[in-house]
This record gives structure tokens, C-alpha cells and sequence, in this order.
């Protein structure tokens, strides 16, 4: 994903200075952490995550990219998935995740947030941006939402066309021991999840993703009320994607490398979506800010 993204979720401009970029992250944190949000927990903390990540990116260097730097972690059993038979309708779809998902847990734990701000906060400033007056960007803008729309719509309308299986070696001679099968309980994977679905998104051609997910879902914030867990699985049932269990222990064969968790899993997603998107749907969706 590209640091304009990044620079969107802070409300500043590509080349805001190093200390504009400060400036606009600290006055976002006093804001979520204000009254004013008192009401609304859940929203502010995802807020408050998507920050730091936004700090962390803009100020340290390279974007993080859901293709390196992967560690194994200790696992147990059960992904759910939700996959939907090919050609269901939108509505079909995102009807069936949102009542499996009914009563999940929070995102992240207050704790967990917390964290993540004093990282951001510690982050070194490279720097990324050079100076000019910060814009105002509209958040709920209708033609921002509108072009997410479209991009879940694009590809909805071809998602039984993307070949999983055919960059797959199911061959492969892993043995379900090797296979890290837990996903809510680890806490190091879940606090990877936020990064990888930004990536799947990204490669999808969905730049606004918690747009995308209400759209998808047909509930407005319901980005919001679900974890980052379950937003991966949203994301994979709109691609048509195989569930984590059918395809654990298989090779992915853009790396060559098995897929022994859950975060394997998700990059062998955003390389599928990636190399085969535009060329499945066509030209991606045009954002105008």
C-alpha cells in the first residue's frame, strides 16, 4: 500500500513535514481518547491502532508489507470459515458472514492499543514528507464511499474466476503437526491481522476498507464491531478464496513456501490477488479525493 494511504488516515498531505505528520497523529489520539468517544469504544480503538500504524509507516521508513519478515508461531485447530458457493448474490454473502461473526469478540484489548501507541510514539522520524499546509480531508465522503463500493462490486462480479488451487501443490509432505492451526487465541497473530487485511485490500483495489466491509456487509460501521480476525474472513469470502483449513499444509507456489498458519495463509491471498486482480476485473476503480 502506498503512503498515500497512510498520509489519508492522519488527514494530512503527501508532503506534510515530519513534525506536521507528529502534530496531526498526537491531535488524533487526544481527540479518540476525549470524551467525545466515550461512547463508542470499539470505534476509537480501532481508530487509535490505525494511527500508530499510520505514524509507524510514514516516519519509519519502508511500508510493511504483509510478504516479509514472517515468523512462525505455536498453534491449535479451528478456522472458520465462511466461504460462500460461487455466483451467491451480494446480499446472500455478506448476510451469511455477518451472522457467523454475531456476538465475536473485540478487535483488540485496551491494552493492546495502548501498546501500540507508545511504539508509534517511540518510532525514529525518518521522515517521508516536506512541507506544506496540512489539507482537510472528509472521511465520509460520498464519492470516496461510492468507489469502494464499486471496487467490492468488481470483484464480486468475477470472484469464481480467481485460480487458488492452480498455484497450489497440494503434494506436499507437511504433516498436520507442522500446521500452527490457532488464530484467535494467538495474541502474535491477530496483532498481525490489521496490516494483512490493509495489504488484501490494497491488492483487491479496495482502498477504504472499512467502507468496503460495510458495504459488503450491508450494516453501516459494522467494520467497527467485528475483529480484525473476522474482517480477514470477510475478505476471503469475497474473493471466493478457500477456507485457511481446506488448504493449510499445501505450497504456495508464488514463494514456494508451505502454508503452515494463518499468516501464511493470508499471503498466499494478497499474492493471488495481486497477480491476478486486474487481470480477472479489469481496470481498477479510480479514487478521487
Amino acid at each position: 500500500m502506498d503512503k498515500s494511504y497512510y498520509c489519508r488516515v492522519l488527514g494530512v498531505g503527501e508532503d506534510a513535514s515530519v513534525q506536521q505528520i507528529k502534530k496531526a497523529y498526537e491531535e488524533r489520539v487526544k481527540r479518540l481518547k476525549s470524551a467525545d468517544y466515550a461512547d463508542e469504544p470499539e470505534y476509537a480503538s480501532r481508530k487509535l491502532s490505525e494511527a500508530a500504524y499510520a505514524y509507524r509507516v510514514l516516519l519509519g521508513g519502508e511500508v510493511p508489507s504483509a510478504k516479509e519478515g514472517r515468523k512462525r508461531s505455536n498453534a491449535s485447530k479451528n478456522a472458520a470459515a465462511t466461504k460462500s458457493a460461487a455466483g451467491e448474490t451480494l446480499k446472500k454473502k455478506a448476510g451469511k458472514t455477518v451472522e457467523s461473526v454475531t456476538g465475536s469478540k473485540e478487535a483488540k484489548s485496551v491494552a493492546g492499543i495502548v501498546f501500540s501507541i507508545i511504539i508509534a510514539v517511540a518510532s525514529l522520524a525518518i521522515g517521508s514528507c516536506d512541507s506544506s499546509p496540512t489539507p482537510e480531508y472528509n472521511y465520509d465522503d460520498t464519492a470516496y464511499m461510492e468507489a469502494n463500493s464499486q471496487a467490492v462490486e468488481r470483484v464480486l462480479e468475477r470472484s469464481m474466476e480467481y485460480d487458488f488451487y492452480g498455484n497450489l501443490d497440494g503434494s506436499s509432505t507437511v504433516s498436520d503437526g507442522e500446521i500452527n492451526w490457532e488464530i484467535e487465541n494467538d495474541e502474535e497473530v491477530v496483532g498481525e491481522l490489521w496490516g494483512f487485511n490493509q495489504d488484501l485490500s490494497y491488492a483487491l483495489g479496495i482502498e477504504g476498507l472499512s467502507y468496503g466491509i460495510d458495504f459488503y456487509s450491508g450494516v453501516e460501521d459494522y467494520y467497527y464491531r467485528i475483529s480484525d480476525y473476522e474482517v480477514s474472513l470477510m475478505l476471503a469470502e469475497m474473493m471466493g478464496a478457500p477456507a485457511f483449513e481446506d488448504i493449510a499444509g499445501m505450497v504456495n507456489e508464488y514463494r514456494g513456501e508451505a502454508i503452515l498458519d494463518y499468516r501464511d495463509y493470508m499471503v498466499f491471498l494478497i499474492d493471488t490477488a495481486e497477480n491476478q486482480t486486474d487481470e480477472i476485473c479489469g481496470p481498477p476503480v479510480e479514487y478521487y479525493y
